[in-house]
């Protein structure tokens, strides 16, 4: 009898992980392993994608490494291959690889701008162009980008970063809309995340932390188990039977 806890394991499906080092990415990894899946972990830091794999491993599912810089995008195309080679097929990507330098506006360069483009859109645009096909001789897929509620709201100083982000998460509607219904394309925009970066920071200034929980509905920052649980949700399909484009 298959219950709707079942609904929800990624038994048998392979998934690629892009800043799968630290942090979210290494919190998603390890929630998928946990679920079933085999893993490609890349990043640009090995001894940190190793770290990573041996957790997958001790869960009893198979993890590849593969140190990458994905502003290179040319690389992206050899993740894939070596990930279908590894694994026999892939099912999943998640586009979690991204960032920026907050800066106020006046203090921005163009150049600035467009690399945090290049790096929040472009690469995850290339990512999925490059897995869907092997999603497709599997007759399905899913891909889920990580996005940011600063693409859904105006803060100061993220200008960069937050426009970056609202492109990704409106690229995200329009190719699931392209690649429905086979392939499901859906986003997760995450709010304060305590990894440990921002908890090193926050670290300094504790007053700003007890700001950002005064204003969370719950009270408390998130956690990176937060978004692999959300995550794990919107690739299963108990958790993505409402409309594809979606971001949470």
């Amino acid at each position: 009898m298959t219950t709707l806890f079942d609904e929800f394991k990624l038994t048998g499906k392979v998934a690629i992980i892009t800043g799968a080092g630290k942090g979210i990415g290494a919190g998603i990894a390890v929630a998928f392993a946990e679920a079933g899946a085999d893993v490609a972990l890349s990043a640009r830091t090995k001894s940190d994608l190793e770290a990573v794999a041996q957790r997958v491993r001790a869960l009893g599912r198979r993890a590849l490494v593969y140190p990458l810089d994905v502003m290179q995008l040319d690389q992206l195309a050899g993740l894939v291959n070596a990930t279908v080679a590894e694994f026999g097929g892939l099912d999943v990507v998640v586009n979690n690889a991204g960032g920026s330098n907050a800066k106020p506006f006046l203090q921005s360069t163009v150049d600035e701008f467009e690399w945090c483009f290049r790096f929040n859109v472009s690469t995850a645009f290339e990512m999925t162009k490059r897995a869907v096909p092997h999603m497709l001789q599997r007759g399905q897929g899913t891909i889920v980008n990580i996005t940011s509620v600063s693409g859904h709201k105006a803060t100061r100083g993220s200008v960069t970063y937050a426009t970056a982000k609202a492109a990704l998460s409106h690229f995200t509607r329009n190719v699931a809309a392209d690649l429905a219904p086979k392939i499901r394309v859906n986003a997760v925009a995450p709010g304060a995340i305590e990894t440990p970066a921002l908890s090193s920071w926050l670290a300094q200034f504790g007053e700003v932390r007890q700001q950002m929980i005064d204003r969370t509905a719950m009270r408390r920052n998130g956690r990176v188990e937060d978004i692999a649980s959300r995550i794990s949700e919107r690739i299963t399909e108990a958790g993505s039977r409402g409309q594809a484009g979606q971001s949470r």
